[in-house]
């Protein structure tokens, strides 16, 4: 069984962008606690504006989900919600007001709501189209967690600005199901 060369470079493309998406989250959320506490935000609103996260998720999630699975344009929408939410966090860094807080906040998880899904989506699909059984999975989603845990390992202090190179790089190496270009069965193997 082979693997063509340019459904090789999806399966990279694939670990290198949940490392770099949860290497954003594992950058930034360990330190959204303190950030808004740095507004002169109290501890009962900090764990209300904390619970803007989820919310955002949950309510914008199916919408994303079905305009995706609507309209096909999944690698689109990765793109799209990278970008909203890379709008949301370059606003946290900058605002200085809890109601702009709480709407950066919203911009971010509104933005990250779709990301999750579609790539573990995604990364299913692909690994069906090079024809691998969908328990290699773990061995790509465990660069996620990876990058989860890196911004908090490497040395020195953990500011705002990794988490945003990594939500940008993120946007740039968004995953496709498949090479442009390509068929299903022009990655299988035969």
């Amino acid at each position: 069984m082979s693997v063509r060369k340019g459904c090789k470079v999806s399966l990279v493309r694939l670990r290198l962008f949940y490392f770099c998406a949860l290497g954003a989250l594992g950058g930034s959320i360990p330190l959204l606690a303190a950030r808004l506490d740095s507004l002169g935000v109290d501890a009962r609103s900090i764990g209300l504006l904390m619970a803007v996260l989820p919310a955002g998720r949950l309510v914008s999630g199916p919408f994303w989900g079905g305009y995706a699975d609507t309209t096909g344009r999944t690698r689109d929408l990765l793109v799209l919600g990278s970008l909203v939410a890379l709008v949301g966090t370059i606003a946290l860094a900058r605002v200085d007001s809890v109601p702009l807080a709480a709407l950066a906040l919203a911009a971010f998880a509104i933005g990250r709501a779709p990301v999750g899904p579609l790539v573990d989506a995604l990364a299913v699909e692909t690994l069906a189209s090079v024809g691998r059984d969908r328990a290699a999975y773990g061995g790509i989603r465990l660069w996620g967690s990876v990058g989860f845990l890196a911004p908090r390992e490497a040395p020195g202090p953990a500011p705002i600005g990794p988490a945003l190179r990594a939500l940008v790089g993120r946007s740039l190496v968004s995953p496709r199901a498949r090479p442009a270009g390509r068929s299903r069965s022009a990655c299988s193997s035969r």
